[in-house]
């Protein structure tokens, strides 16, 4: 699953069917149950733009080997400013 993808891409890369949409102001939105993420998608293009982690059912997701899910947004936030991946 990447950024950037349709629903379908999405949906074929989990093995899960996304059926329904819940049109929010800015995305719209689809949670992933069996996997334990939601989806979010953007208006203009429908494609994949944010990810929620559930962190007691969800997958564990890191960067570079740092984990992200489970953490204290105190022990991320100085990491934050020294990712490559991060652009403003």
């Amino acid at each position: 699953m990447r950024f950037g993808q349709t629903r379908e891409e999405v949906s074929a890369s989990l093995g899960e069917p996304i059926d329904a949409w819940d049109v929010k102001k800015y995305a719209r939105w689809y949670p992933l149950y069996g996997v334990g993420i939601d989806t979010y998608y953007d208006l203009e293009t429908g494609t994949l733009a944010a990810v929620a982690v559930d962190a007691c059912r969800g997958p564990q997701v890191s960067i570079g080997g740092t984990p992200l899910v489970g953490r204290l947004p105190s022990e991320l936030e100085p990491w934050l400013p020294d990712t490559e991946w991060l652009t403003y």
